[in-house]
């Protein structure tokens, strides 16, 4: 027992392989777990939207570049004169709206290629005959959000110069530059008809070069905020003791006795199985408590399948560190996550509807200094999220050639719930 306490710390640098190795029941809660660790990355992604946006590059553009150029049915001089649409005090034609639409789609379609066919999206389709829900087209998804970045971009834009704020893109554009050129190089395409691919029918390089600089320039104010909005130290240090379970890192020690059942077995031959394996793992931990190894344990009570993990003596197959609340099994991860919780703690979980019995010594909760920075640019993209919001809710959008049929279905939805509402209140003073 003693040789393996002097090689914990060795042994733990192999514990997030261990991790992946064991099985993991996928509860509901896991997969809650899950669907909010990738709402997290979208925020991530979103906060530095505008750089990608710029910079994003890959195979998709080719793909989509017939469903783009068959939606362009607009005359080259509309495309490049007339006003499209209007976003506050801001007119813009078909040629800057449909850089942002491609640049937004593209990027999408990059940034989530691997779960298109789960999303019901075909990227070689046209977009407005796929449905994106009851009320929207994916074209119409795609509208909104171009709609949502052009209007953030305008009032970041017009807050930056409000606020004297100065920045020279020259750097930035002329990277963006090199980087079209190869991405072209890439796609075996000129650049002349990159841009095309890229930004839209009537695109050239030098008539996307205002907006291209445009989104420079705010992205460049967007991460001026990110550090001007900051929070305090306090502020720091407590949210961190409001959300300590997010931030903390456990080592534990985690065996399972699985029930093996023959296929059909009723209620009565599970019950019968779990008693048998209920009293095993009390057996297991008395054995603990006095004294004994886990991991000598573990070898001794595992099935034949799983015995050579706990054989090798340069792993602990068992134990696993800088854990996090997330990626524990929710079956005993609040159990490990309880402030009292003390080195060397026992317990037994019993999964009934799996048939699955765990055994799970707590070792120790580490503190990670480098979560105050995570903490500090989370909150300060809050900050900024919600300043950025106040400043969108002054710019009305305004349809000029009635293409954008989302904002038809959010009037229809609004004029909807007015109406329930007034019923509501009627019903009530009645």
């Amino acid at each position: 027992m003693g040789k393996k306490n002097q090689n914990n710390r060795e042994k733990s640098k192999k514990s997030a392989v261990n991790t992946e190795k064991k099985e993991k029941v996928v509860t509901k809660y896991d997969k809650k777990m899950e669907r909010r660790r990738i709402q997290a990355e979208k925020e991530r992604i979103a906060a530095k939207r505008w750089k990608i946006g710029l910079l994003s590059t890959g195979i998709f553009l080719v793909i989509l570049l017939a469903g783009f150029t068959a939606g362009s049915i607009v005359k080259k001089q509309q495309a490049l004169k007339d006003t499209y649409i209007t976003v506050g005090t801001h007119e813009l034609t078909k040629l800057e709206y449909d850089y942002y639409y491609n640049s937004t789609a593209n990027n999408y379609i990059n940034t989530y290629y691997s779960y298109l066919s789960y999303m019901g999206l075909d990227p070689t389709k046209d977009f407005a005959e796929q449905s994106y829900n009851e009320n929207l087209t994916w074209k119409d998804n795609f509208d909104q959000m171009t709609v949502d970045s052009i209007t953030e971009m305008r009032a970041l834009t017009d807050d930056a110069q409000a606020q004297g704020f100065e920045y020279d893109v020259t750097e930035d554009y002329n990277t963006f530059l090199e980087n079209i050129k190869s991405a072209a190089s890439q796609a075996e395409l000129s650049v002349a008809r990159y841009y095309t691919a890229s930004f839209g029918t009537y695109a050239t390089q030098g008539n996307v070069e205002p907006f291209i600089k445009e989104m420079l320039y705010a992205s460049a104010y967007y991460d001026h905020l990110n550090e001007t909005m900051k929070p305090a130290e306090e502020e720091i240090t407590s949210y961190y003791e409001e959300n300590k379970n997010s931030y903390d890192k456990i080592n534990y020690h985690e065996f399972s006795f699985r029930a093996a059942l023959e296929e059909g077995a009723d209620e009565a031959a599970a019950a019968a199985v779990m008693s048998e394996q209920n009293a095993r793992a009390d057996e297991m931990i008395q054995r603990l408590e006095a004294g004994e190894d886990f991991e000598t344990l573990c070898e001794e009570y595992a099935d034949e399948e799983q015995k050579a993990n706990y054989s090798d003596a340069e792993t602990e197959y068992s134990l696993h560190t800088d854990a996090t609340y997330f990626s524990v099994s929710s079956q005993y991860a609040e159990w490990l996550y309880e402030e009292e919780r003390t080195a060397g703690e026992l317990t037994k979980i019993e999964d009934t509807e799996n048939h699955v019995i765990y055994i799970v010594r707590f070792e120790e909760r580490n503190y990670d200094e480098s979560c105050r920075e995570t903490i500090s640019n989370r909150l300060a993209s809050q900050n900024v999220t919600e300043y950025v919001e106040g400043l969108k809710a002054n710019y009305e959008v305004i349809d000029k050639k009635g293409d954008l049929k989302y904002l038809v279905n959010q009037e229809t939805t609004t004029e909807s719930q007015e109406s329930d509402t007034s019923d509501t209140s009627e019903t009530l003073t009645e």
